[in-house]
């Protein structure tokens, strides 16, 4: 399967064969993922929870369209190319702090990134939380 060109990786469309990723009209599912899993890939996260496969788009295609102001106020973009990056999922309400797919050194194992925000007047950036889909999906039990 290919999001504006991208594939998404096997194991990521396996767990949502299996039903341990959200696919369609049931929307942004809360992972069933301890906090200690979580934290393995995000120290500061106690919670993580997964976008419908049915709604990845790039950034790009975010930017483009009416929900652009979070990544332009706040997302880091420079940090980025938006048409090699895809929105998973977040941390939940009042996080703000979004997780995606990274193509940018790999087309076929992307790195997955979220969005951290240091504080004390420091500028949001992006940082790893793994270094391609199948450390992530080991990370949360996937």
């Amino acid at each position: 399967m290919l999001i504006a060109g991208l594939p998404i990786p096997a194991r990521l469309l396996a767990a949502v064969e299996a039903g341990r990723w959200p696919c369609g009209p049931e929307g942004i599912a809360k992972h069933d993922a301890s906090k200690e899993q979580v934290r393995t890939l995000a120290s500061d996260e106690t919670a993580i929870y997964l976008y419908p496969l049915s709604s990845f788009c790039t950034i790009a295609k975010i930017l483009a369209g009416p929900n652009e102001f979070f990544y332009r106020t706040f997302g880091a973009i420079d940090q980025l190319v938006p048409e090699l990056a895809i929105q998973i999922g977040d941390f939940g309400i009042g996080a703000d702090s979004t997780i995606l797919l990274d193509y940018r050194q790999d087309r076929l194992e992307p790195r997955v990134l979220r969005l951290w925000w240091p504080g004390c007047q420091k500028p949001n950036e992006w940082v790893v939380m793994a270094e391609n889909f199948a450390a992530f999906a080991d990370g949360l039990g996937l």
